[in-house]
């Protein structure tokens, strides 16, 4: 028997609808953490000041996650645990944790029979273990196999996010194992698509002279058709991924030259693209000049105070390495 985990899922158990003072002063709840954390630890955290009537002072299932990651717990073990819990919604949430774990363990077979295993009493769960499984088959180059689970995933149902970034990070690794050229080719399949031809350099950049990656832009017109910037995002990655880095002037200057043709009101996310681009590449070099150019031409003062603490941080080295 696992003393905490057994303490810990019977505290699941008894607790599922209490909060604040209620889960506070019930004896499953007090046990677990004393259990894990220590009689004295407990006493100290009842007689503290914080807000103890409206908050839990802790998280059964989340204390119960973290005994598993830093004790690294057998699957088969946490397993036995989890099969004891009652309320079918904590259930599923905990399988799915403990399926994150079974593929980080390269556990795949166990973490394949957790799917099934998940209860879609009130609504529909099992997707969500096979994008979990589909994360997993994304760090390979298996093509057959991610477009399998791809199928399993329900890629329409929300959040489409998580499938967007696993076809994102499949082609990312299929470029560094196959080469750029052969991911280009793959993404003529339907389930990828132009959309995501940055990703077959973005990662490997660096492994390329700015010669190539032009070369591949001036071969491949997709590029430019789906995004416009697609070269200055490129040459800037070349350099981000070798952070720190001292960057030739001549190639500094032909960086910050297409840089500047963007127009300094496009934006990505939340921010102005071209800001975004001129401190990433101004925080990847250690030449005050460079990174006084890009700090000239950026707009948004947050990212102007980021290179200003970059460069602090380079003088005090500096200045450590004189002592």
């Amino acid at each position: 028997m696992d003393e905490k985990l057994d303490a810990l899922t019977k505290a699941i158990n008894s607790t599922e609808n209490l909060f604040g003072e209620e889960f506070n002063k019930h004896p499953d709840a007090l046990k677990a953490y004393e259990v894990v954390f220590g009689k004295d630890e407990l006493e100290k955290t009842l007689a503290s000041k914080n807000d103890l009537e409206y908050n839990a002072f802790y998280h059964a299932s989340g204390c119960f996650e973290r005994q598993v990651k830093i004790r690294e717990i057998p699957t088969e073990t946490v397993k036995f645990y989890i099969d004891q819990i009652i309320h079918s919604t904590r259930k599923n949430h905990m399988l799915l944790s403990l399926m994150e774990t079974a593929l980080e363990r390269n556990e795949i077979n166990g973490a394949i029979s957790f799917i099934d295993e998940l209860v879609e009493d009130k609504f529909e769960i099992k997707h969500h273990g096979h994008r979990k499984l589909l994360e997993y088959y994304a760090k390979t180059s298996n093509l057959d196999k991610f477009k399998k689970c791809l199928k399993h995933s329900k890629p329409a149902k929300s959040p489409k996010h998580d499938i967007v970034l696993a076809k994102s990070k499949f082609i990312s690794n299929y470029a560094e194992e196959n080469g750029t050229e052969k991911a280009i080719e793959i993404l003529k399949d339907k389930v990828f698509g132009n959309k995501f031809c940055l990703a077959t350099i973005e990662e490997q950049a660096h492994k390329l002279t700015i010669s190539q990656i032009n070369k591949l832009l001036e071969k491949y017109t997709l590029f430019m058709e789906h995004d416009e910037f697609s070269k200055p995002w490129l040459l800037v990655r070349h350099f981000a991924n070798q952070k720190p880095i001292t960057i030739d002037a001549n190639e500094f200057e032909i960086t910050i030259s297409e840089i500047l043709k963007v127009d300094k009101h496009v934006k990505r996310g939340d921010g102005r693209y071209r800001d975004y681009m001129l401190f990433d590449l101004g925080s990847s070099v250690e030449e005050m000049a460079q990174i006084e150019t890009c700090k000239k031409h950026i707009i948004a003062p947050f990212y102007k105070r980021e290179l200003n603490y970059h460069v602090k941080n380079l003088k005090g080295k500096t200045q450590s390495n004189k002592t």
